[in-house]
């Protein structure tokens, strides 16, 4: 990993988190989420809906199958995806 890589080094963060979370560790996340600035929650909605677009090109196994599958499903069903703007 670079070092100034951002992007891999808040996922990792995120990968922590999940890796020893639970449900309601996952709500929190959420609930926290709501109060954050509008222009942050619509670019994190936009990072989202880019992890949901990879997810459906993604090759599974029973682990990851039905998280490939619904993120097929959604891109199946929604126009540009990742079209989401924030001022």
């Amino acid at each position: 990993m670079k070092d100034n890589n951002r992007g891999e080094k808040a996922y990792n963060q995120l990968s922590d988190f999940l890796n020893g979370c639970m449900i309601d560790d996952m709500k929190d996340f959420v609930e926290a989420s709501r109060r954050d600035h509008r222009t942050l929650q619509a670019k994190a909605f936009k990072l989202f809906m880019m992890y949901v677009e990879d997810t459906a090109n993604r090759s599974y196994d029973a682990r990851n199958e039905v998280a490939v599958l619904k993120a097929r499903n959604i891109t199946d069903k929604v126009d540009n995806l990742t079209q989401i703007p924030y001022i």
